[in-house]
């Protein structure tokens, strides 16, 4: 969205000479307070002119943002993009993180993305004003949904002005009842007669009483029609004939006038004014493509034509972008296409052949989509849609597809696919294979390097290799993982060296199936590819995700360190992407969130709790605002076990419930299972073997299964209970398969914490000596990279057993770094749990995580305070106090800090 008309989009026009002051109507705008401000009246009743003049006046107390709208602003994402455009204009660096979230391919739920815009919003050091211009360009229902979202959660300091040339279907009703909206419509915008003479004064004409009456009486007051008469009075047209030839104050008016202006141009000016009309905005360069043999330059034609008040409009203050009155603009469209229509197809190609040269495709898409021209259309689909759709734009590519005749887009090959990746990234899995059918039928095999006569450059290979890719993103969205590799690998091998976007998409499915399965020597060798291909064609969400993937696959080799690093390399490209600018600080794309809860899980093996917690802070508000599945469940996970490690146990447990309860909502078994299992582990930890034999009962495990690294974690936790429970045997029998698996796929993180637990299994069965040997080897393995809460986290048991190993280490000085490691770990297990007991006669007891609400509004933390402290959303917290105020029998927040202290809830 970086072309030079995005940038006119982001002020207002200057204001014009001979524009008049309306001093009531700007009294009237400087005492309103609501939420909302709404100006509707029909086009050249000054709508513009009047928010312009208003921001000039409103400059020393307010900031403003201005977002002109256009017919392609119906994609939700380009609206909110652009929208978070012109309040970075305004306020640098703001939205960097909501706009990031719309360029993932998979981009966040507009809610989410509205969300993190209300809290920038919110912390605006300096009032906003933010003004949408043209909103009745605004087609799309979706989006008219979510600005009413917005405009309900908009802060104190904060408006929003909409112009519109009829009344948009938002909550207008509401927001009248509760103060909230404020409206200036057509009779409000007419021109008294008083503001009918100093209008004809300020462009040097002077009339009577009697004509000055007349005219106002005729045009109704309506500024575009009396800016029309005025060009008809300044080409000498008296003013008597001219009043009464005036008849009606509708669109015959402004025919009659319009009609008059145009006749009394020269030739030259007419053909220029017609030929120029149907794009949105003029510059120099695009008039001359326009009219290409113009007799004189089009920079002197422009110049002229402004000078002589032709109703064309600067949109930039350097003069380079002008556009016409939207009256006048409509006036010399219908008379062009009523009286040329084949010259209208023929500018129209003109134009799409400029905007594509200036490299500004979406425009060129558009000239020929109304030229008709189909074939040219589609060609440039094929070219500019992939790209489009990695920035989230996905009705923009929808609304093409469907302009085009049905015939032509199912005939090319090219447009299939991209339709099947506009399904894909919509989650619209089913739909997607009857385009790729399509693809299928058209497929010639005979030779795999013969382009195809319907959509060169593609060939029957690269078909072929893409509509695998597409099957397999599919089945790797659906968490398929042996569909996945499987249709990957058939993919990579008939991808071309030239498919960069496919090979990119490829090699990260690939990758990400391969690291599932456990083979990791794969996986690693695909994300690489993934990450270089990424970077190098600047598709930069992808580079991220396989770098942090990536640095998962790191530590499950046990390279903690270069883990580290390579998390860090993700973010930092993140970061690169969207910059630090003025207050505001670099902030990593959604996807990168993963990133900060890997380094999360680093720092916390490493024990330093303070940064994990930190860093889980910044990966959960990332993983929330990207509704990111995969960082809501493992950021929790670590959450809870830096709350058990701090003794925070009731915490701990509600942390494991929320998350079990999310991953049941998925539907997808395999989350559920997962949070099932650290919910056992956590059972274990806490002593609570009855909750982890319940789980043992409902889960079934079996020592001799079938073995998966994907569910390595519910066999490790089935280790330690039957270790807890006496049954040692099959404890044994079971590490030692688990041990077998780990070693053939190089898992060396695995391995530690499969001989961490071993040794205690041959301590309780009383092989002393062979436990501590085993311990010695494992803690030897594991120095290099930090291990700590691996052991730690093994509670007494493992402290009983590395103090049993301290005396033979204590006495050999190359022993230190070791004995320091065995010092820290000790210092790091867990304390025995502290139970809270609550009074019996409340009317339901409080759960652990509504017991820490109290205690955080006892500390006078504001809702938006404690949902950060707890890595949850301000409404998990409006929840939680409201369950609160029930079970305490209370109304208000002071009601129920004074019956907790009753209760000896809080101090």
């Amino acid at each position: 969205m970086s072309t030079p008309l995005i940038a006119t989009k982001l002020h207002p026009p200057p204001l014009f000479a001979g524009c008049i002051e309306r001093p009531a109507l700007l009294a009237r705008l400087n005492t309103i307070t609501a939420r909302l401000i709404l100006i509707v009246a029909p086009p050249g009743f000054g709508k513009t002119t009047l928010a312009t003049s208003w921001l000039r006046d409103q400059a020393h107390t307010s900031s403003f943002a201005w977002l002109s709208l256009d017919p392609r602003d119906n994609d939700p994402t380009r609206f909110w993009g652009t929208l978070l455009a012109a309040l970075a204009r305004s306020f640098p660096g703001f939205g960097d993180h909501a706009r990031s979230m719309l360029a993932s391919p998979q981009a966040a739920p507009l809610d989410v993305v509205i969300a993190a815009l209300v809290e920038e919003l919110d912390n605006l050091a300096r009032p906003c004003l933010l003004v949408l211009d043209d909103y009745h360009l605004i087609e799309n229902p979706g989006i008219h949904t979510h600005l009413a979202t917005l405009i309900e959660h908009l802060p104190a300091t904060t408006r929003l002005l909409i112009l519109s040339r009829s009344e948009p279907p938002l909550p207008l009703g509401r927001l009248r009842m509760h103060g909230q909206l404020c409206e200036l419509h057509t009779n409000d915008l007419r021109f008294s007669a008083a503001e009918v003479r100093a209008f004809l004064q300020s462009h040097g004409l002077q009339l009577s009483a009697e004509d000055v009456a007349i005219l106002n009486e005729r045009s109704e007051g309506w500024p575009g029609a009396l800016q029309l008469a005025v060009l008809s009075l300044r080409s000498g047209e008296p003013a008597p004939p001219l009043l009464r030839a005036l008849r009606g104050s509708n669109r015959h008016l402004v025919d009659y006038l319009a009609e008059e202006v145009l006749a009394r141009q020269s030739s030259e000016y007419r053909r220029f004014l017609l030929a120029t009309c149907l794009v949105d905005a003029l510059c120099r360069d695009l008039c001359a493509a326009l009219l290409p043999d113009l007799e004189r330059p089009a920079a002197d034609v422009l110049e002229a034509i402004e000078r002589a008040g032709l109703f064309l409009q600067p949109l930039d203050q350097e003069r380079r972008w002008y556009r016409y009155h939207a009256l006048f603009a409509e006036f010399l469209r219908e008379r062009l296409l009523r009286d040329d229509p084949g010259y209208a197809q023929i500018l129209h190609q003109r134009a799409a052949a400029w905007y594509a040269d200036a490299g500004m495709p979406v425009e060129a898409i558009g000239h020929l989509l109304a030229a008709k021209a189909y074939t040219q259309a589609a060609m440039l689909i094929e070219q500019e849609g992939r790209p489009l759709l990695l920035r989230s734009e996905v009705a923009t590519v929808l609304d093409w597809l469907r302009a085009l005749p049905s015939d032509l887009a199912h005939a090319r090959p090219g447009l299939c696919l991209i339709e099947a990746w506009t399904l894909a990234v919509a989650g619209q899995f089913d739909a997607v294979e009857i385009p790729l059918a399509r693809v299928s039928q058209m497929l010639a095999a005979d030779d795999p390097d013969t382009p195809t006569s319907l959509s060169a450059p593609f060939t029957p290979r690269n078909l072929r290799s893409e509509v695998l890719a597409v099957r397999a993103t599919v089945a790797g969205l659906r968490r398929d993982t042996e569909a996945t590799l499987t249709l990957a690998q058939a993919a990579l091998a008939e991808i071309p060296d030239d498919s960069v976007i496919v090979r990119s998409v490829v090699a990260l499915m690939l990758g990400s199936a391969a690291y599932l399965r456990g083979d990791m020597a794969a996986a690693e060798a695909a994300l690489n590819e993934a990450a270089r291909a990424g970077q190098a064609a600047n598709l930069t969400i992808i580079a991220i995700f396989a770098l942090r993937q990536l640095g998962e696959l790191a530590a499950r080799i046990g390279q903690l360190h270069r883990a580290a690093r390579t998390y860090q390399e993700a973010l930092d490209l993140g970061e690169r992407l969207y910059p630090a600018s003025g207050h505001q600080v670099g902030r990593p794309v959604p996807v990168a969130g993963t990133a900060y809860i890997g380094l999360a899980q680093l720092h916390y093996e490493w024990n330093d709790l303070e940064s994990a917690e930190r860093l889980l802070a910044d990966g959960l508000r990332l993983g929330r605002q990207g509704a990111n599945v995969e960082i809501l469940l493992m950021g929790p996970i670590c959450l809870a076990r830096v709350q058990v490690a701090r003794g925070e146990h009731d915490t701990a447990r509600s942390t494991i419930a929320d998350a079990l309860a999310f991953a049941r909502s998925t539907g997808v078994p395999r989350l559920a299972h997962w949070l099932d299992a650290e919910q056992a582990r956590l059972a274990i930890m806490l002593g609570d073997l009855a909750e982890a034999s319940a789980w043992d009962q409902a889960r079934r495990l079996a020592v001799d299964d079938a073995l998966s690294y994907l569910e390595e974690i519910d066999y490790l936790v089935l280790v330690h209970l039957r270790l807890v429970q006496g049954h040692l045997e099959p404890a044994r029998h079971l590490l030692g398969r688990l041990r077998s698996l780990a070693e053939s796929q190089g898992r060396h993180s695995s391995l530690i914490e499969i001989g961490a637990l071993e040794s205690l299994v041959y301590a309780a069965q009383g092989e002393t000596a062979t436990a501590r040997s085993h311990l010695l080897r494992t803690l030897r393995s594991s120095i290099a990279e930090g291990y700590l809460r691996t052991f730690a986290d093994l509670g007494p048991p493992m402290a009983t057993l590395l103090q049993d190993l301290r005396p033979s280490l204590a006495n050999l000085p190359h022993e230190r770094p070791l004995l320091d490691a065995i010092d820290r770990i000790l210092a790091a297990c867990p304390a025995k749990p502290q139970v809270r007991m609550q009074p019996t006669h409340l009317i339901e007891p409080l759960t652990p995580r509504e017991l820490e609400v109290i205690g955080l509004v006892a500390a006078g933390l504001s809702n938006q305070e404690i949902a950060e402290r707890m890595v949850v959303g301000v409404s998990t917290v409006k929840k939680h106090i409201n369950n609160i105020y029930g079970k305490l029998d209370v109304l208000s927040r002071t009601q129920a800090l004074k019956k907790a202290r009753e209760f000896g809830l809080i101090s």
